[in-house]
């Protein structure tokens, strides 16, 4: 929140997302912690910038199917063409007809929950992290798993915020965005004008 001559105001949508899920006479607890400016323009730019631009061109689909799961169907369809020395259209047709039918199958038993937005970009945020690389590998009984670190801005360098910056931007420039825009000049300069309005 900043503190204007009407009050405190939300800074960027983000933050209003989780502002509006507070009804109308509730009664919350709040903490206030001064933020410096460089912690405000880092917020701005992750949150209010790349992760509300994510969210706005996020669409699910896919993740009923495992990446796993896709890519041994292709390592089988490739071994059958190499045993046969040419390629298989039929088999490579029927693996795209089982792929959206698995996907309809799952989707039919899956209930997607309706999130709000600041729990959409939660989620998101939680995604990117470890699709960057920023995790800890935890080993437990059932065996490896992944989680994801922390970008406090206040803990964090501003080399090391531009660093996290820009793996968290080729994350989503890769798997959501490569397909929104032609270039990645045309993601940019949304990208600019979005953060020249927050």
């Amino acid at each position: 929140m900043r503190k204007t001559p009407q009050g405190l105001l939300p800074v960027v949508p983000y933050d209003q997302s989780k502002y509006d899920g507070i009804k109308m006479g509730e009664t919350v607890k709040v903490t206030l912690t001064s933020q410096s400016e460089r912690n405000v323009r880092f917020h701005n730019l992750y949150f209010g910038g790349l992760l509300e631009m994510a969210a706005d061109y996020f669409e699910p689909q896919g993740g009923l199917v495992s990446k796993e799961e896709r890519e041994f169907l292709k390592n089988f369809i490739r071994f059958l063409e190499r045993a046969t020395g040419k390629q298989q259209p039929g088999l490579r047709w029927a693996y795209g007809q089982f792929v959206a039918t698995a996907k309809a199958s799952r989707a039919s038993k899956v209930a997607q929950p309706e999130l709000k937005r600041h729990e959409l970009i939660d989620e998101l945020h939680r995604w990117v992290k470890e699709e960057s690389g920023l995790y800890d590998v935890i080993e437990t009984p059932s065996g490896c798993h992944k989680r994801p670190g922390s970008i406090k801005f206040n803990r964090m360098s501003e080399e090391e915020f531009d660093m996290f910056f820009r793996g968290a931007y080729n994350v989503i420039w890769r798997f959501l965005l490569s397909r929104k825009f032609k270039t990645q000049e045309e993601f940019d300069n949304i990208l600019n004008q979005l953060m020249a309005v927050a």
